[in-house]
C-alpha cells in the first residue's frame, strides 16, 4: 500500500511538470465566441525571449481583410499590460478564409522583460467590424496563475 501511494505522488508530480496551459472561453464576451485551439512555446513564457503561439479554430464566419490575430498579456480581467500583438490573418493568409475553413496560424510574441508574476494571456480573432473587440471570432484565455506550467 506504502509503494502505491508513493507511486500515486511520483506520478502526480510528474503530470503537473509536463502540464500545459488550458484556455478557457472568454465568457466576458457577448455572444460567447468559438474556443480555439490555442497552444505556445516555451509553456510557461519566459520573460524578456520570445514565444511562439498558435491557434487553430474553424470559425462560423468568414475571415476578411483586417480580421487580426491577437494575442494580448493583460491584468484584472482585460486591461493590457503591454501592447498586444496584431496580425492581419490576411497578410499571412489567403482571403476570404470561409466559414467552415481550418485556421491554422502561428505569430512570434517577444514577451517583455518586466512581465508581471501574474497575468492572463487572452488569445483571439478580432472581426475588423467591431473595433473595440467586444465580439471575437473566437477568442480563449487562461487565467492569471493558470498561463504556465511552473504556477
Amino acid at each position: 500500500m506504502k509503494n502505491f501511494i508513493v507511486a500515486t505522488i511520483i506520478l502526480a508530480m510528474i503530470s503537473m511538470v509536463n502540464a500545459k496551459t488550458e484556455f478557457v472561453p472568454c465568457v466576458f464576451c457577448y455572444p460567447v465566441p468559438i474556443l480555439p485551439i490555442i497552444t505556445f512555446t516555451p509553456d510557461p513564457v519566459v520573460a524578456g525571449k520570445p514565444a511562439n503561439f498558435t491557434i487553430k479554430t474553424v470559425l462560423d464566419k468568414d475571415v476578411t481583410t483586417g480580421d487580426k490575430f491577437v494575442v494580448a498579456f493583460v491584468q484584472s480581467g482585460i486591461s493590457p499590460i503591454f501592447e498586444p500583438t496584431a496580425v492581419d490573418i490576411c497578410s499571412e493568409k489567403k482571403c476570404p478564409i470561409k466559414a467552415l475553413t481550418l485556421i491554422d496560424m502561428t505569430t512570434s510574441v517577444t514577451i517583455p522583460a518586466d512581465l508581471p508574476k501574474e497575468y492572463s494571456i487572452m488569445v483571439f480573432i478580432s472581426d475588423h467590424n467591431d473595433p473595440m473587440n467586444q465580439s471575437p471570432l473566437a477568442c480563449g484565455i487562461c487565467t492569471e496563475g493558470n498561463c504556465g506550467s511552473d504556477n
